[in-house]
């Protein structure tokens, strides 16, 4: 049996979403060192506090960030030696 998510933890999936799309766009057109935690605050619309409970240091975001994109699109072809 299945069992459904709470409005709270589908609107914490949401959010997250969102912070990893603004994250992985920042870091690709500013680089790492350019992009604050404040920059992806604002960029993906959530409250300051709600990013640093998702993700307390740069280093969390960009660690997930690169995580989320490597599973959405899979491992890349091997080769074989």
């Amino acid at each position: 049996m299945r069992i459904s998510r709470t409005y709270h933890q589908r609107i914490a999936q949401e959010k997250r979403a969102l912070i990893v799309t603004a994250a992985t766009a920042l870091f690709l057109e500013l680089g790492y060192d350019r992009t604050s935690l404040a920059r992806i605050a604002e960029r993906s619309g959530v409250a300051q506090a709600t990013l640093f409970k998702q993700f307390p240091t740069k280093v969390d975001e960009a660690v997930r960030t690169i995580a989320a994109r490597y599973t959405a699109i899979g491992p890349g072809p091997t080769t074989d030696d």
